[in-house]
């Protein structure tokens, strides 16, 4: 596949038709965007021959000495950002070529940061440690704000590796939340089941709700609660990271059956039932 049929273009293309062409394709396929690498490669060189008029005078002419493929050249060893190439662009204007000076810099860094709910609730500070591929140790401080969700990311420029005589690559610290013994998560709310014994749920009770941030609420369930019901604490959830705003709490009440050793008791309750399903039918 030749450079012109990468970009989709025909040999007459213009300047301005070329670079249109490569900003909608490299969008596409690069692979930050979940693009294919091999595909944005292809797109990038062409693009690299035929914004150079030198260049593309020698592709539409070719010599005995002209080679497409350059041996070594991969998505591997090209550090490419795609904000960096648009960046470029609009910075060195319609003439501009990005890939003149590709920005070089070490790689990044990732290391993970493991929390708990109560974490996300109230944020937390950590000293974390880690090793370069210099040898050298580096230490960061990390501010973990509120309303963090697993797999978030927090970005600290130039502290990356270091190995090479280049900039600095980036720190990345992964968040991973890890399982609460009482509360499951979905988005900013919680929830929590709590086993009550059956004739509970007849006549009606009262429970003590442990909250994420530690309180004690006093819940009132209503006689007649069937189990798995489901009753909303509002504003006891987790923090919107954006503005702060707290979910809920939602506590899910599920039955536990007695087991009735004592005849005259399970008479007893039988009685009841009986009764009970004849005040049901009046």
């Amino acid at each position: 596949m030749d450079h012109y049929t990468s970009l989709g273009l025909h040999k007459s293309a213009s300047e301005k038709e070329i670079k249109t062409a490569f900003r909608r394709l490299a969008a596409k396929h690069h692979p930050d965007k979940g693009g294919d690498h091999k595909e944005f490669i292809r797109i990038k060189e062409a693009y690299e021959v035929l914004s150079d008029p030198q260049k593309r005078q020698q592709y539409d002419n070719p010599q005995p000495q002209w080679n497409q493929q350059r041996p070594g050249f991969g998505y591997d060893n090209v550090n490419v950002d795609i904000q960096d190439i648009f960046g470029n662009m609009f910075r060195n204007g319609a003439q501009g070529n990005p890939f003149q000076n590709p920005p070089k810099r070490n790689k990044d860094i990732t290391i993970a940061a493991k929390i708990t709910l109560e974490d996300v609730l109230n944020g937390k500070n950590l000293i974390a440690s880690y090793a370069l591929r210099s040898g050298k140790k580096e230490t960061v401080d990390i501010e973990i704000p509120p309303g963090m969700k697993d797999g978030d990311i927090i970005r600290y420029s130039g502290l990356g590796d270091d190995i090479l005589q280049m900039q600095r690559g980036d720190l990345h610290v992964k968040i991973q939340i890890l399982n609460d013994v009482n509360w499951m998560r979905e988005g900013i709310h919680l929830y929590r089941e709590y086993k009550i014994n059956a004739l509970d749920l007849i006549v009606g009770t009262s429970i003590i709700v442990d909250t994420i941030d530690g309180r004690q609420l006093n819940l009132k369930i209503p006689p007649g609660t069937q189990t798995n019901g489901r009753f909303n604490i509002a504003q006891h959830g987790l923090p919107n990271r954006k503005n702060g705003t707290r979910g809920n709490a939602y506590i899910i009440v599920s039955a536990i059956i007695p087991k009735i050793k004592n005849s005259a008791v399970l008479q007893y309750v039988k009685s009841i039932k009986k009764t009970i399903e004849n005040d049901e039918a009046d």
